[in-house]
């Protein structure tokens, strides 16, 4: 799927599903256009359903708002899930969210999240958004990244490689390194319910302002890395 352009959302794929399974596999998702909405390469509204990308590239999607690469939201009455397998989700580009914005529960697993970026969105005349969550946004729900790598991603804001809010967040056996943050949290900036990190690498992460690696406004619990 690419060389796609949407003046809405979904440049590349949109779905609106229920309770139902979507899955992407073996599949290249590319240099789509999300002009004035977000998900550039694939936005899917599920409620109650399964989205599973796997053996699967989403590369140089762009979109206005959220979900460079990946846009998905589930309803809290209804909850969905989001698997990302053996993927590669990279060089896209968003207001928020530039690689992933994910609303509900998502795994991210053996997979890659590599250079995308969080370049912020027009906002009312007193506030200019500057981008958060350059590699993968997480809202609610519980977020959990193993045997992945997230590195070399950048956010205006908060977050350059993950930015979490309301999410249980674990991460295990996995590298997050070389992000990059105008304000918090460089690699990782929480404001999880819980944050979990074991066995895991974080280096060579900045921020312009705190943590460099990792900021965490939550209970923080580092085993092994």
């Amino acid at each position: 799927v690419r060389d796609n352009i949407s003046n809405s959302s979904g440049g590349g794929i949109q779905i609106s599903d229920l309770g139902s399974q979507v899955t992407i596999v073996d599949s290249v998702v590319e240099n789509n256009r999300s002009l004035f909405g977000s998900g550039g390469g694939v936005f899917v509204s599920q409620s109650g359903g399964l989205l599973t990308i796997r053996s699967s590239t989403i590369a140089n999607n762009k979109a206005q708002f959220f979900g460079g690469g990946v846009w998905v939201s589930n309803s809290r009455r209804r909850p969905g899930e989001i698997n990302i397998v053996d993927s590669e989700i990279s060089g896209n580009q968003a207001g928020d969210g530039g690689g992933i914005f994910a609303s509900g529960d998502i795994t991210i697993d053996g997979s890659t999240i590599v250079n995308n970026s969080a370049v912020g969105s027009p906002g009312s005349s007193s506030h200019v958004r500057k981008g958060t969550g350059g590699g993968v946004f997480a809202l609610g729900g519980e977020a959990i990244i193993s045997e992945s790598t997230v590195s070399e991603n950048s956010a205006g804001d908060h977050g350059g490689g993950i930015y979490a809010h309301g999410v249980a967040t674990t991460i295990i056996d996995s590298t997050i390194s070389n992000n990059s943050a105008g304000d918090d949290g460089g690699g990782i900036r929480t404001l999880s319910d819980t944050t979990t990190i074991s066995s895991s690498t974080i280096s060579g992460n900045s921020a312009n302002d705190k943590g460099g690696g990792l900021s965490s406004d939550r209970p923080t619990m580092i085993d092994g890395s």
